[in-house]
């Protein structure tokens, strides 16, 4: 989904305690109450590792998708040629 990081435009995917932008930031999103989670903090703790591979997953499928690339392609490989011939 888009959104904005102050100046700067971008995509980005959010579950409920954590928010990956298209720029690598993962966010950890308090949910003790309404005013902490607007006080998001950019996270590097590797206890979140498995979240920012989840969510960056989410997001690449996404980018592949608004591109019209497939998902399955991946690192530029391109779709192999049908072996199958008409005679």
């Amino acid at each position: 989904m888009p959104g904005t990081s102050g100046s700067i435009r971008g995509y980005f995917v959010r579950e409920s305690l954590f928010r990956l932008n298209q720029d690598g930031k993962l966010y950890d999103i308090p949910v003790t109450s309404d005013k902490e989670r607007y006080s998001e903090k950019v996270t590097t703790d590797p206890a979140h590792e498995a979240d920012r591979l989840r969510l960056q997953a989410a997001l690449d499928e996404f980018l592949a998708i608004k591109s019209g690339i497939s998902p399955d392609l991946k690192g530029g490989e391109k779709p192999k040629p049908s072996m199958n011939k008409e005679k």
